[in-house]
């Protein structure tokens, strides 16, 4: 089972649109965040955000 907070970490960098504010709106710093989405991305073996720095698309096939 996929840990809440990393899922929650993603989902808040795409909807900040990057790392940083992410962390402000977590209460984490920029490199605890980018740490947690690391995380998801060696439990699920597969990079799950395409690196910009301007726009962090999601690579998820989750149709929204």
């Amino acid at each position: 089972m996929l840990d809440y907070k990393l899922l929650h970490a993603l989902a808040t960098v795409v909807e900040c649109d990057g790392f940083e504010r992410a962390g402000d709106v977590l209460g984490l710093s920029q490199s605890a965040v980018s740490q947690r989405i690391k995380a998801l991305e060696v439990r699920l073996g597969q990079p799950v955000l395409v690196r910009h720095p301007i726009l962090l698309p999601p690579l998820l096939a989750s149709g929204c």
